[in-house]
């Protein structure tokens, strides 16, 4: 009967599951067996502590490659950034950096003043609503 509650289509994912795992159970109760035990599967491979160090030395040997490759990543960025900017120079064209405007005073003290609170956002929102209410 459960089975058959389970098949329904409109019977959701979550329940359907719950619901098998339930006519499991009684399949192995009508049986004679306890449903709630559970046998420790045997693993197929046994590993020993000599597999476990070999494990442990090929992943230093990695992560020591990745961070020398890093390493010459960042050396090959570096050289060609120079390359590039020699390049610029010797044509003769300046390169020049992005100008942004400056933020005025104004907003300086505020950002200074809302760095420190943790949550700037809810203070301004009850701000308001003190307000809205002295209205």
């Amino acid at each position: 009967m459960l089975f058959d509650v389970g098949k329904k289509p409109e019977t959701i994912s979550r329940r359907r599951r719950k619901l098998y795992d339930l006519v499991k159970r009684f399949e192995v109760a009508a049986k004679g067996g306890d449903p709630y035990s559970f046998e420790i599967p045997v693993p197929e491979i046994v590993l020993t502590s000599n597999d476990y160090k070999e494990a442990e030395e090929r992943l230093q040997k990695m992560n020591e490659e990745v961070a020398l490759e890093r390493k010459r990543m960042k050396l090959e960025k570096k050289r060609m950034q120079s390359e590039s900017q020699n390049v610029a120079n010797d044509d003769g064209e300046n390169v020049t950096a992005k100008i942004r405007p400056k933020k005025s005073a104004v907003k300086r003290k505020v950002l200074k003043r809302n760095l420190g609170r943790k949550h700037a956002g809810v203070a301004k929102r009850t701000a308001n609503r003190k307000a809205k209410l002295l209205t």
